[in-house]
């Protein structure tokens, strides 16, 4: 009786073991298909990502390419600013010295006038 007993036991692990290493196989054949398929997923996100990093530096390149241009008018013309606004100052100057002169003639021919009529 022990001995069918020790038989039976032993039977019962063997089918035990069997069913279990068959079970951890498979669990292991969908983890590892699981893991695969995550990580193709995140390479393919990853692909993503830099794709339209490459795309968005791109444009803020071009941005940055036409807030330069932009900037270089505007120094040109702030420059054409200046420039035409001393040209003007000094001619204005001139005539302000000129006006003054005259007007300083001026005085002093109505003061001979007046001296002539005395």
């Amino acid at each position: 009786m022990r001995a069918r007993r020790a038989k039976r036991q032993k039977k019962v692990q063997s089918e035990f073991k069997e069913e279990t290493e068959k079970a951890i196989e498979e669990l292991r054949v969908d983890t590892v298909s699981k893991f695969r398929k995550h990580l193709d997923d995140i390479t393919n996100m990853h692909n993503i990502f830099r794709q339209e990093q490459v795309t968005i530096q791109a444009e803020i390149r071009e941005l940055w390419v036409e807030v330069a241009k932009t900037h270089s008018k505007f120094m040109a013309t702030c420059q054409e600013q200046l420039d035409a606004s001393e040209g003007v100052s000094e001619e204005r100057k001139d005539r302000f010295l000129k006006a003054l002169s005259m007007q300083s003639r001026a005085v002093k021919d109505h003061e001979k006038a007046i001296n002539m009529l005395k």
